[in-house]
């Protein structure tokens, strides 16, 4: 990656620094992580809310002015079944969407970038989906068409 391409990748995903925080309550099954995005145009934080199980995960970045409601963008990944060339030890996207308004500020890469982080820790990977749409070809494409999504070392 060059210096450009960093400079670009860390403005496009901002992901507040010292904000990402893990927790597993009572030894549960499920892990929930929480960190802060702040949306580059507006200034304004907001929470981001990870809750990961042993085959799904279901990650959100929410509205700072009304937790009530529908997130600003949400994505599920679940783990493969080694069918249609995803096997056990990857994830892939099942939806994802952003808000119109949000779009193109870095709030999805943000979702996946620590989704990916999450991953790397257990060994896992996040791999592109065998069925997207154009958007979503274009999405993976940003990152240099890898089948693998970067894991940033940052977080």
């Amino acid at each position: 990656m060059s210096a450009f391409d960093t400079a670009w990748a860390l403005l496009k995903m901002p992901i507040v620094p010292g904000s990402f925080r893990s927790f597993n309550p009572l030894g549960l099954q499920t892990a929930h992580v929480d960190a802060m995005f702040n949306d580059p145009e507006t200034k304004d934080s907001h929470p981001i809310e990870i809750s990961m199980g042993e085959d799904i995960i279901e990650a959100k970045i929410k509205n700072a002015l009304r937790l009530e409601g529908f997130p600003l963008a949400n994505a599920t990944f679940r783990r493969g079944t080694d069918s249609h060339g995803i096997s056990q030890k990857d994830f892939s996207s099942e939806g994802s969407e952003t808000k119109d308004q949000f779009q193109r500020r870095g709030y999805m890469s943000a979702l996946y970038d620590i989704v990916s982080t999450l991953l790397a820790q257990r060994n896992e990977n996040l791999v592109p989906d065998h069925i997207q749409t154009p958007d979503g070809e274009s999405f993976w494409e940003v990152k240099g068409g890898k089948h693998v999504w970067p894991v940033r070392d940052d977080l």
